[in-house]
């Protein structure tokens, strides 16, 4: 018979003991394999608004720093407004390489509108944050009438969109950014100015100060200057005025994820020693109960090598058993709710790929099958080591 075959009649022939040991292992297989998707849907997130924020600098009105951060990071729709002078000079400062405005509005939770979103309306001949997503994802740069959708808006291209009334084509749908973006719609400059005059006929709109008015400025600062200190300058020279540095809520959110990550790297390694300690403990105390079972394999002519071979099929076979058990039920009970942890989240997810996800199932499951072997490894050389007079003996 060969070392499997020994090593499965062994198992089945102690049920009890096969069951806890493999739950021990599934559980671990289990919190690794969500906790490293977890901190990867973290980090591609925080990744994601890195890539999409796009500017140096924003401008906006001084007090509307949540409520940009609200709009940006988690879909929390919000209007306001900077005075279309503010505007015109914040797009003319010295430094400033190229500038474009944008406008955030709200919808209402009405019937008069199909969701309630933020819409921001931009500038096609000066931007340049929201055109190069368009252009990655494939999308037509909207014309007047038309708009583009986040992903978490559950309509496609072709559809229509109720805003305020009025029914407007949805010519494209962005992909997933695990950021605020994806509960946002995106019109053209005349687009925009139509639902801007639709939204004031509402009861509790902010009214637009002036026609070149705008909510923020995004701009791209000259080479060579600190973006800092000119933040730092525009604050103390314009009031009424703030500035916000992409760079900067990108490294609050990475502050905010540091010991997140950090738990979800750290359990995992802790639980994955823990349990290749318990099965070398376990396999300590069975290998004093084997002695005697092993000691008749060697008088029958079993060699040092055959001992040690079955033992160590043993682990793995009980190690691929924990470890299958546990991703499988990881894809089964977590993968599918997916949409529901990313919708529940504060902060920034996003899920990785089905490319990546896949390799990190399988190196979960190598990780955890390999404990098994990794922890029965004392034990068996022990036992291949010794004499059979030893092994037969009732006293160790």
């Amino acid at each position: 018979m060969s070392n499997f075959s020994i090593a499965r009649n062994n198992l089945l022939h102690r049920p009890f003991r096969l069951c806890c040991l493999a739950a021990l292992i599934a559980v671990t297989a289990f919190v690794i394999a969500g906790g490293t998707l977890f901190g990867l849907g973290l980090r591609n997130g925080v990744a994601s608004t890195a890539a999409r924020l796009g500017a140096d600098v924003m401008f906006l009105p001084t007090g509307a720093e949540r409520n940009l951060e609200g709009a940006l990071l988690e879909g929390k729709p919000s209007t306001f407004y900077l005075p279309g002078d503010a505007v015109r000079a914040l797009s003319e400062l010295e430094g400033i390489k190229r500038a474009s405005p944008q406008v955030y509005i709200s919808t209402f939770d009405s019937a008069h509108c199909g969701a309630l979103v933020q819409i921001i309306g931009y500038d096609p001949e000066t931007d340049f944050v929201v055109a190069p997503w368009l252009a990655e994802n494939g999308s037509s740069e909207p014309g007047r009438g038309e708009i583009v959708i986040g992903s978490a808006i559950n309509l496609a291209p072709g559809e229509e969109m109720l805003l305020f009334g009025t029914r407007y084509s949805v010519v494209g749908k962005l992909e997933k950014t695990g950021m605020g973006f994806d509960a946002s719609v995106f019109a053209g400059k005349e687009t925009a100015r139509m639902l801007i005059d639709e939204y004031e006929t509402y009861i509790g709109a902010i009214p637009m100060p002036d026609e070149d008015a705008a909510s923020v400025v995004t701009a791209e600062i000259e080479e060579g200057i600190d973006h800092e200190a000119f933040a730092k300058e525009i604050r103390k020279e314009r009031d009424g005025v703030n500035v916000v540095l992409p760079q900067a809520i990108i490294g609050n959110l990475t502050r905010n994820l540091d010991l997140t990550i950090g738990v979800l790297t750290g359990l995992p390694a802790l639980l994955w020693f823990l349990s290749a300690f318990v099965l070398v403990i376990v396999n300590t105390i069975t290998l004093n109960e084997r002695r005697r079972e092993f000691g008749v394999l060697r008088a029958l002519g079993a060699t040092r090598k055959k001992l040690l071979g079955i033992l160590l099929a043993e682990s793995a076979l009980l190690g691929a058993l924990g470890a299958g058990a546990g991703v499988l039920l990881f894809c089964v009970t977590a993968l599918p709710f997916n949409a529901l942890i990313e919708s529940k989240l504060a902060s920034e997810y996003l899920l990785p790929t089905a490319g990546v996800t896949a390799p990190v199932l399988i190196g979960c499951f190598l990780l955890c099958a390999a404990g098994g072997p990794i922890a029965a490894l004392a034990s068996a050389v022990r036992i291949g080591r010794a004499e059979t007079s030893f092994i037969m003996r009732e006293d160790v």
